[in-house]
């Protein structure tokens, strides 16, 4: 009996805590921390909101990337392509688990269409998806 009744607790409690994790608001905090990251060329500490594998789409290199290749690509992108201004233009949600964010990378006079999905976890937004691509 008690077992049965630990199953059916965690029956019902399960979908009531995924409901509550799929209707969490947007951090604000993490995307204003990898912003700055990004504007700071910080590629390390940008890495704290990435996912373990990352699709990644720059105008030089695409492909699927895991945090230590990820941490390279991103560096010597930020190298070549120094950014001077970043801002997100729009946001929501693409279905309850993940939000997407849409903006402008900007890097001298070159204005590039920046596209970021990230999936909502407990802890925060963590990227799996990251594009930067020539407007």
């Amino acid at each position: 009996m008690l077992r049965f009744c630990r199953l059916s607790l965690i029956v019902v409690i399960f979908p009531l805590y995924s409901a509550l994790l799929a209707q969490q608001p947007a951090k604000a905090g993490d995307q204003q921390a990898w912003v700055a990251h990004m504007l700071q060329s910080d590629a390390k500490k940008l890495l704290n909101f990435m996912s373990p594998m990352v699709d990644v789409e720059l105008p030089t290199q695409r492909g699927a990337f895991n945090q230590n290749q990820l941490q390279t690509v991103l560096s010597t992108f930020f190298r070549q392509h120094p950014p001077t201004a970043i801002s997100i233009d729009q946001q929501g949600a693409l279905n309850p688990r993940n939000d997407y964010f849409i903006g402008t990378y900007t890097s001298g006079e070159t204005e590039y269409r920046l596209y970021i999905q990230a999936e909502k976890r407990p802890e925060g937004h963590k990227i799996f998806s990251f594009s930067i691509q020539r407007k």
